[in-house]
Parts: C-alpha cells; structure tokens; sequence
C-alpha cells in the first residue's frame, strides 16, 4: 500500500510540472494578442475623435442642422448630437439661423391659410402636418431647430444689447407663430370633419334618394292594384299589390339602415319609414280583399282563399316579427296550398323593418281591421258549409223569394201605367224589400231616367241626352267614381259605423254622413 501511493504523488507531481511549463510557453503568446487588440481599439477611437473633430472645424451650420435623420434616436443627426454640436457656433449665426427658420415658418403658415381659405385641404395638411421624412421646409423641423437654437442662446453669457434684442424678438415670434400654428390646425381639423360629413351627407342622400323612388313605386303599384281591382281584374291587383310590397321592401332596407346609422338624415328617413309602415297597412287590405273574392268566386278553393285573406289582415296588425310569424304559422297549410310561401316572406321583412317606425296604428284603423277579420270569418264559415251544401238545402224558399219579388215589380208596373203612383211606389218598395239589390225596384222609383253601368259598357251607343241618373251595378268602382261628382253622400252614421270617407275626400269633395260619427277620427277632423 505504501509503495502504490509513492507513485500515485509521483503521478500528480509530474502533472503539475507539465502544467507550468505549457503556460509558461504560451504566455507570452496570449499577451502579445490581447496587448494587439487593446491597440487596435485604442487606434479606433482615436480615429472617431479625430472625425468629430475634423467635422467640428469644417461643417457649417446647415450642415450640422441637417445631418442625420432627423429624428430624436441617439448618434449622428440626432437632436442631442445637433444641441451638442451647436454649442460651440457662434451667436450671431446661431441668431442668423433661427431668424431664417422663423421666417420660414411664417411663410408655411401663410401658404397654409391661404390654401386653408381655398378649401385645398390637402395642400394645407401637407403644409400643416408634413411627411416627417421630408427635411426641406418641414414646418415641424424648422420649429424645433429654431427652438433649440433659442435655448443654447438663452443659457449663454456675454450676448451683446443687440444680441439679446434679438434673441427677445425671435423668442417673442416664435411663440406667436405656435399660436398661428395650433389654430391652423384646429381650422384643417374642423373643415375635414365638415368635409367628411358632406361627403357622408352626400352618400346618405344619395341613399335616402333611392329610398324614395323605391317608396313611389310602391305608391304607383298600389295606386294600379286600385284602378284594376275596381275593374275586377282581382288577380292582376293581387300582383300588382305583390310589387308594390317588394317596393317597399327596398325602401325600408334603405331606411332602416339609415335611421340606424346616419345621424345627417335620420329625421327624414323616420318621416319616410313612417310613411311606408301606412302603405304596408292599406296593401294588406287590399290584399284581404282580393283574396276574399277570389274565395267567393272560386269555391273549390274558397277556404283556402279567404284564410289567406284574414292571415293579411292579421299581418296587418302584427306590429313585431314574432307576431307574423305565429300568425302564418297558424294558416301555414293555406300559404303552402296557394303557393305564397315567398309572398310572405316579403311579408315578415316589410313587417320588421316598419316596426322600426315610430308609427302607432290608429285605433279607428285598428278596429276596422279587427272588425274585417270577424266578417271574414264569417264568410269563411258559410264558404265552408256552402262547400258542403246544395243551394236548396241552404235557402230552400229560394223560389218563393223571387217568385215574390217579381210579382211585386209586375204589380208596381201595372199601378205606375195606370198613373196609381202610390200603389206602385208601395210595390216597389215591397220588392226592395224582399231583395234590397234588386234594380228594377231601384229605377222605378227614381222619377228621373236612369241607366246601368252595365247597360252603358255592353253599347257603344250614346247616352241619352235625358239621363240623369247612372246606377253602377258593379262591384268595386265606388273609390274610383267619386272623382266625377261635387258631392258625396257617404252612408253610415246613423248606427254603430261609417262607411269609408276618405277615399272621396282624396278628391277633395264634401261628403255628408250621420251625425254618430265621433269614434271615427277621419270624420271628425
């Protein structure tokens, strides 16, 4: 054991000396290069001081001003390099300077102003707010650079009486000309926004103008599903009822967007939505009617039909989207069975979108249409069991009743030839009672000559020259014909309602009616 660790000690003996010997053979290797390198940076940074200072001597002031990249970031050209390089310039040409920047700045502003006064708004912000990348007359640069010089003066000493008036005179320019600078600035913003919003006031007209003749062609649809509907050309109304509400669709796309978005029109697309949620009622109506004949006239499908008709009527009152929804819901079989599953869709849009109005449905219109859904659906009712019953079985004195009623106008002719005016105007009057519609008893008691619609459109012969009476036996002209006469005899008013007097005072004619009329706003405005 003793033997092993002697050569162990001498193992790591032997190691050490080698150890020492090789750095004792590299030192003066490592040393001659570090002392290389020392050299080298010292070399290099007397070369740097040497530039700066060769640069101090030959650079002009202009030089200096404009070395660099002109922005704060530290190194060459920065503000702190030119603050430090301006230090040592002299004061005369330091004041020579800043005069020449603010003068500059002047004539920026000027040019500004005067572009400003112009509406050339783009050349004033150029003026204004320049690209900070562009050095020459940059009205940012110059300000600062004049503001510096300013400062490295007014921490001097020895300035003469001159100098130091002229330093006081700048001082006092400069700060005038930041003023003149803020409040053009101010100008260009105030005259960009009001350019922004006549440029957006232009486009929300432009919109609003859309808006409107998409709202008068709805008005020209409807006013056509009018004319041919008092014709009785009932499918040729429906469709033109059907336009009229994709017209509106449009229109209340438009508005509602606009309402909801621009302030410069919002005023006039309320005024034009709530013109539109009053066309989206009277369509509706004039829908329900149309359908509602097409029901009487067409029996295989008069359930369908006069369902459909009460489902716009109820449309017409549906003030929300859920409330249309459930309502064609309920009657979704007949919209399917008729095909109208995309006419109600429109629908349910014109419905939403003129819930956005500030209209309110009147209470005297809101009446009249809960009322149209109680007559509809009592004609849907006889529809029905009319479906399911012979004519004999539903009025089995069918016979009986005719048979009285001509029996009755036989007799009234007999008395009226034979000058027995008071028993014939009592035959008449037995006839009209017995059918209310019957116009033979109507013509015989009118002591003028008289002639029938119908008469007057199977002939192409004149109209007698002695007709004073024109009785219209058709169904649905009434809206139409009061354009033709002074005045109106509007029926109604006696018991619980009034007929209809707005479509004669459209025209602008007087029409008379009851005195029971005070439910009815129309009639007591």
């Amino acid at each position: 054991m003793t033997k092993q660790k002697k050569n162990l000690e001498v193992r790591s003996s032997l190691r050490a000396l080698l150890g020492a010997i090789f750095l004792l053979a590299i030192f003066p290797v490592v040393a001659q290069a570090q002392e290389a390198t020392d050299q080298e940076i010292e070399d290099q940074e007397a070369l740097l001081l040497q530039e700066e200072q060769d640069f101090k001597q030959s650079a002009s002031l202009d030089e200096i001003l404009n070395a660099g990249d002109q922005s704060d970031k530290p190194g060459k050209g920065s503000l702190a390099w030119k603050y430090e390089q301006l230090q040592e310039r002299p004061t005369d040409e330091l004041l020579g300077f800043s005069g020449r920047n603010i003068a500059e700045i002047r004539q920026t502003i000027a040019k500004a102003n005067a572009a400003l006064a112009a509406n050339d708004l783009n050349s004033a912000n150029s003026y204004l707010n320049p690209n900070p990348h562009v050095v020459a007359g940059n009205i940012n640069s110059l300000s600062a650079e004049a503001q510096m010089i300013l400062l490295i003066l007014k921490n001097r000493d020895g300035l003469t009486g001159n100098q130091a008036k002229r330093l006081a005179d700048q001082t006092s320019a400069l700060a005038g000309h930041g003023s003149e600078l803020d409040l053009a600035r101010a100008s260009l913003a105030i005259k960009r926004k009001v350019a922004e919003r006549q440029a957006e006031g232009a486009i929300a007209n432009t919109k609003l103008n859309a808006a409107q003749a998409a709202l008068g062609r709805a008005n020209t649809h409807y006013a056509s599903a009018a004319a041919v509907y008092s014709e009785g050309h009932l499918e040729r109304a429906k469709n033109e009822a059907f336009e009229a509400q994709k017209a509106l669709v449009e229109a209340t796309e438009i508005l509602v967007a606009l309402k909801a978005t621009d302030t410069t029109v919002d005023f006039d697309a309320a005024q034009l939505l709530r013109r539109a949620a009053v066309l989206r009622l009277h369509l509706h109506s004039r829908l329900a009617e149309a359908f509602s004949l097409l029901g009487q006239k067409n029996p295989e499908k008069g359930e369908a039909y006069i369902s459909i008709a009460i489902l716009e009527l109820r449309m017409a009152l549906a003030n929300n989207l859920d409330r249309a929804t459930e309502a064609i819901d309920e009657k979704g079989a007949f919209v399917d069975e008729l095909a109208l599953r995309d006419h109600f869709e429109t629908e349910t849009t014109l419905v939403e979108n003129c819930a956005q109005s500030d209209y309110i449905i009147q209470p005297g219109d809101e009446d009249k249409l809960r009322k149209g859904i109680d007559t509809l659906s009592k004609i849907l009712d006889e529809t029905m069991v009319r479906a399911k019953t012979s004519v004999n079985e539903l009025i089995p004195d069918l016979s009986e009743h005719d048979l009285k009623v001509q029996v009755a106008l036989k007799s009234g002719q007999v008395f009226l030839q034979n000058a027995r005016y008071a028993q014939a105007r009592e035959c008449f009057e037995q006839a009209l009672i017995e059918d209310p519609y019957c116009l033979a008893a109507i013509r015989a008691r009118l002591a003028a000559p008289s002639l029938l619609y119908s008469e007057v459109k199977a002939t192409v012969a004149a109209i007698p020259a002695d007709t004073q009476t024109l009785i219209i036996d058709s169904f649905g002209l009434l809206s139409s014909l009061y354009r033709f006469v002074s005045v109106a005899i509007i029926g109604g008013g006696f018991g619980a309602g009034i007929h209809n007097i707005n479509e004669a005072a459209v025209y602008g004619i007087p029409g008379l009616f009851g005195p029971r009329h005070q439910k009815f706003k129309e009639a007591t405005d």
